[in-house]
């Protein structure tokens, strides 16, 4: 019989424990990212989406803007994933 004080078990049970942790502060929580269709932006939408947070992306362009959340979407099924036309440039596209 294997022992349980392993540390390869000793870090399952904490990367549970974390995970568990991350999905609680997620609930109800809604996380805005302007610029979340490419690159640094994309890529923390996609990780939050992984984190089950709700997710808008705030980007200038709609379509690009739709297609990001495609994405998001397909690499993570029931992603909460919403757009959000905001052009930072053009003060009246921010209220």
């Amino acid at each position: 019989m294997r022992s349980l004080n392993t540390p390869s078990t000793a870090r399952s049970f904490r990367a549970a424990r974390q995970q568990r942790s991350v999905a609680a502060a997620a609930a109800g929580k809604h996380i805005v990212i302007t610029g979340a269709n490419t690159g640094i932006g994309f890529e923390a939408a996609l990780d939050l989406a992984k984190k089950d947070y709700d997710v808008t992306l705030a980007c200038r362009n709609d379509d690009k803007a739709a297609a990001a959340a495609q994405r998001i979407k397909a690499a993570v099924p029931g992603a909460k994933v919403s757009t959000l036309r905001l052009d930072l440039s053009d003060l009246d596209s921010v209220r």
